[in-house]
């Protein structure tokens, strides 16, 4: 039986001793389990700080402007996932995710569980969440009983399965005071009328939030942005792209290109997470194959 990544018509649960626990599970179907550190709810929000990377965005009509239920908003560590706004306090505020139609507590049930319904008005739950691991690495598939055996992956064979995929490359001779990263994003034509959603994020303690930002490419193989004076003519936060595809669209291969600047006196930790994209596979595609869906960029090891 093949899971959706939040909830197919169905629920997510959190786990915990009472409400406002610290220190929990946060069980997203097959996803792999993060902890849950804190949390909040009210006014229609759901907002928590997790061990490793939640993101989530919307691929229904909320991705147009339509929204569809209450807001999720997982926060982690130093990162800004998707869309933000800088307040005066200059402290970036991560803008959550629409979806959630219900958030219940159950003392019923044992331990008590707080369970929350993704919004589910269009038939399919248009709200996606992928989990990865501190290195911005989510798992291989959504099914734990997908193997090699059901599906061809040998790269060049023709494939039985869909599969969308999105990369991250870092330019080696970026700008000054900033890094460079392309993300190219691949979506083969889908059987039906499907929005693919790109959103990208960053590691605030290396980059700040005002300097920087993205561009569509003008081709797949491009290095520089279609402006006069890159990194300043962009558009500023995080790339935020949606893509509707039908059986008459011709696949999609775009690639952006995001500047972040470097914050000062701040050296990346080796192995530091710096930035990651995702590329949101809507839930009426039955795209198995979803560790190529996430991809991360981290600061050089010393070899």
């Amino acid at each position: 039986m093949k899971f959706r990544f939040l909830a197919l018509g169905g629920v997510l649960s959190l786990v915990g001793a009472m409400a406002h626990a610290s220190n929990f599970p946060l069980y997203l179907q097959e996803e792999d389990v993060p902890t849950i550190n804190n949390y909040a709810t009210g006014s229609n929000l759901f907002t928590f700080t997790v061990s490793q990377p939640v993101l989530c965005a919307n691929t229904g009509p909320a991705a147009a402007g339509s929204p569809n239920g209450g807001l999720i908003n997982p926060l982690y560590a130093n990162f800004i996932f998707g869309p933000y706004t800088v307040p005066q306090s200059g402290v970036p505020v991560q803008t959550p995710s629409v979806g959630l139609t219900n958030v219940q507590y159950k003392t019923s049930l044992t331990p008590a569980t707080y369970v929350l319904q993704a919004d589910s008005s269009l038939g399919t739950p248009p709200l996606v969440c992928y989990v990865t691991d501190a290195n911005g690495v989510r798992k291989l598939t959504r099914d734990t009983f997908v193997d090699n055996f059901d599906h061809d992956y040998t790269p060049g064979a023709a494939p039985d399965i869909y599969d969308s995929s999105v990369t991250v490359t870092v330019e080696a001779t970026p700008p000054t005071g900033y890094s460079q990263f392309y993300v190219d994003i691949n979506i083969p034509t889908p059987a039906q009328s499907a929005n693919f959603v790109l959103r990208d994020g960053y590691n605030t303690r290396v980059f700040n939030t005002t300097g920087g930002g993205w561009c569509q490419a003008a081709n797949t193989s491009a290095t520089v942005c279609p402006t006069t004076s890159p990194p300043t003519a962009l558009t500023l936060g995080d790339i935020n792209f949606t893509q509707t595809l039908n059986s008459n669209s011709l696949p999609t291969q775009v690639r952006f290109i995001v500047y972040r600047q470097k914050n000062a006196n701040i050296t990346p930790n080796p192995g530091e997470l710096l930035a990651l994209a995702a590329l949101f596979s809507p839930s009426n595609i039955a795209e198995i194959p979803l560790g190529n869906n996430v991809a991360a960029a981290t600061a050089p090891i010393p070899q």
